[in-house]
């Protein structure tokens, strides 16, 4: 049913997912600045119900309906308070006994988080940029996109991605930082944004399941490509998503700490680990960063997609079969934006080593000794 779709339907369930989508991204924006978000703004149980209605009737519940469920859950485990919301974030974003599978067997989400928080590697030492908004817009004018870049001192992160604007923190950054920013936020999240906008379905925007935590992956894989994904990279994943391990056991903030001191973290950044897993109220979120990019790397390595492809849109590689189908019915288009981004990024940073990469393959997750 899903090659023989009515237009019409189509329209109304894509409007009313943007609408619903909306509230649930101004939530996720707050809670970048460290904010709670508005509970008047929370979408309607009704909104839900309505959209799974019209995902059916359009013919495209197939693609939806799994959508719709996790913007159920991040309106529950964001407007949430407590229990509730520590619950909601779990079911949204896993548990720390998820297995995941590398190159030399399977180990656990949390066991790989915790491997991750004690690595060794090189420190990125160079001096901070002068001109890091410069840097930026340079290099995405480069791959043929036109964004802003904007200085947003709140954030707890170092950067974040609207739909055209790429949000930077006021704090000092070398220039591999602001190169692993280039690669993953520009190359990977504001490319699939772009690419998205081209789309003919709104779910290609708004995200189909899953692809939250594929295109943290996708870029996690851009920053490997160019040499950025090294231990002291690594080291940082693995120590936030230990945190947010503790906040799924229902620790608090003192437990995270501790946990992370136990593990011989500096203080930085077990301050910044902290702070990510418990701000208004506490997420799960980090979590999602390591099993995207197991499952991308895989993928990727098995050949069963590409970068291009998975960056036509937010979309997950789950999701990549009802797409494909979409794609040959003229519901989905290909990619306009196919960056070559390595040669972009030793032209807009020359001078910078990317050298400190570990090998390229799912195993150099637990083999820093190589690096």
């Amino acid at each position: 049913m899903i090659d023989r779709l009515d237009r019409g339907s189509v329209r109304a369930l894509d409007a009313a997912l943007i609408s619903v989508h909306s509230l649930v991204r101004g939530a996720v924006a707050r809670l970048a600045e460290a904010r709670a978000p508005d509970p008047s703004t929370r979408p309607a149980e009704a909104a839900f119900v309505r959209l799974e209605d019209l995902a059916d009737a359009s013919g495209l519940g197939v693609l939806y309906r799994p959508r719709i469920a996790e913007l159920r859950l991040d309106a529950e485990s964001l407007f949430a308070q407590g229990e509730s919301r520590r619950l909601a974030s779990t079911a949204r974003y896993g548990t720390p006994d998820e297995p995941i599978g590398l190159d030399e067997g399977t180990t656990s989400l949390g066991g790989l988080a915790e491997t991750l928080a004690v690595a060794r590697g090189a420190i990125d030492d160079s001096p901070p940029v002068a001109d890091p908004v410069g840097l930026l817009t340079t290099f995405a004018s480069s791959l043929g996109l036109s964004i802003r870049v904007v200085v947003e001192p709140s954030l707890v992160a170092d950067a974040a991605s609207g739909e055209r604007t790429l949000f930077l923190t006021d704090r000092p950054l070398g220039a591999r930082a602001v190169a692993r920013l280039a690669a993953h936020e520009i190359a990977g999240h504001l490319t699939a944004s772009a690419n998205a906008r081209a789309q003919p379905l709104a779910i290609a925007r708004v995200g189909t399941a899953g692809s939250w935590d594929d295109q943290e992956g996708v870029a996690l894989a851009l920053e490997q490509e160019c040499g950025l994904l090294d231990a002291a990279r690594m080291r940082r994943l693995g120590a936030r998503a230990v945190a947010a391990t503790v906040y799924v056991a229902g620790g608090d903030a003192a437990d995270a700490d501790a946990r992370l001191r136990a593990l011989d973290v500096d203080e930085g950044l077990r301050a910044t680990a902290v702070k990510r897993a418990f701000r208004a109220g506490g997420s799960a979120r980090d979590l999602a960063y390591l099993r995207g990019f197991t499952r991308v790397a895989s993928a990727l390595a098995s050949g069963a997609t590409d970068l291009d492809e998975l960056r036509l849109g937010r979309v997950s590689i789950e999701a990549l079969p009802a797409l494909r189908v979409l794609r040959s019915a003229g519901f989905v288009v290909d990619p306009i934006h196919r960056p070559s981004f390595l040669y972009s990024l030793s032209a807009t940073f020359s001078g910078t080593s990317f050298a400190m990469s570990p090998p390229r393959r799912a195993a150099s997750f637990t083999r820093f000794e190589d690096t």
